[in-house]
């Protein structure tokens, strides 16, 4: 998200050293350094829980959802992202002018994140966030039998 979030405002502008130094620490800078060091590196630093047997659906593969995904597959849930969208990667990959993101990025981040395991990614073109998420709902309440 430090391509696509206005950092230096939601972040940078709060932060305490602005008021304190006149100069913000550069959170943008520092996530996308940290971030492109590790994927060049090959290094993924976090590892995924003993299995729990849990299956989750996350509704929506951009910044947010992958975060979500990636954190519980961490704690060792099996996680299924369906999104309206051929490729991962929401903002990143739809919202950036393509000049601003060279080498194909934005899905790089996504193959990076996935290599924790125990996530799988449905595209549902041709439908929106709405009539997903009804239809995982509806999926639910069938397996379960319980109404939500």
């Amino acid at each position: 998200c430090a391509r696509v979030c206005p950092t230096e405002t939601l972040c940078e502008e709060a932060c305490v050293r602005e008021a304190a130094e006149g100069k913000p620490v550069e959170i943008g800078r520092l996530q996308r350094f940290a971030t492109d060091t590790l994927m060049a590196k090959g290094i993924h630093p976090f590892t995924r829980a003993a299995p729990t047997g849990r299956k989750i659906a996350v509704v929506g593969a951009g910044p947010a959802g992958l975060s979500c995904a990636h954190r519980l597959a961490m704690k060792g849930h099996d996680v299924t992202i369906f999104d309206a969208r051929p490729k991962a990667g929401g903002l990143n990959e739809y919202g950036i002018a393509q000049y601003k993101s060279t080498n194909d990025f934005a899905q790089a981040e996504v193959e990076w994140l996935l290599q924790i395991g125990g996530i799988t990614i449905q595209a549902q073109p041709g439908q929106n966030v709405q009539q997903i998420a009804a239809a995982v709902i509806a999926e639910i309440e069938r397996r379960t039998g319980k109404r939500f």
